[in-house]
């Protein structure tokens, strides 16, 4: 009888088994997570004759995603973009917003600190 249990429908209860292996990994694999970084700041468009004095080097952002993916984010899969288009000799505030925040498809923004940043330009090469 025991003997029956485990020879009887032997292929369908190896299939199970494997199909329950697999389950078991992507559900385990597939767990959100959420992290803070110290981003860097990528300063693009930057007028001529001005240089930038004074500047946060980084910016903490929290991302959210599947564990595994946001275990192997590393400091150059993500960056905080700035348009200086409009930036001007003297004390110059830009707004950081998720828009800014390039970081891959497959992760989401949830926090941003500071949500500004201050930077003192001067004329210069």
């Amino acid at each position: 009888m025991i003997k029956d249990f485990f020879t009887a429908n032997i292929w369908i209860k190896i299939i199970s088994l494997l199909f329950s292996i697999a389950l078991w990994f992507f559900v385990v694999g597939s767990r959100q997570t959420e992290s803070v970084m110290n981003v860097h700041i990528l300063f693009e468009n930057m007028p001529a004759g001005l240089k930038i004095v004074h500047a946060p080097e980084t910016v903490s952002v929290g991302v959210m995603g599947y564990k595994r993916l946001v275990e192997d984010l590393g400091e150059k899969d993500i960056t905080i973009v700035l348009n200086m288009d409009e930036a001007r000799k003297g004390r110059n505030i830009f707004p950081i917003s998720e828009s800014n925040v390039k970081l891959p498809k497959t992760l989401t923004v949830k926090s941003i600190f500071p949500q500004t940043i201050t930077l003192v330009l001067e004329e210069g090469s």
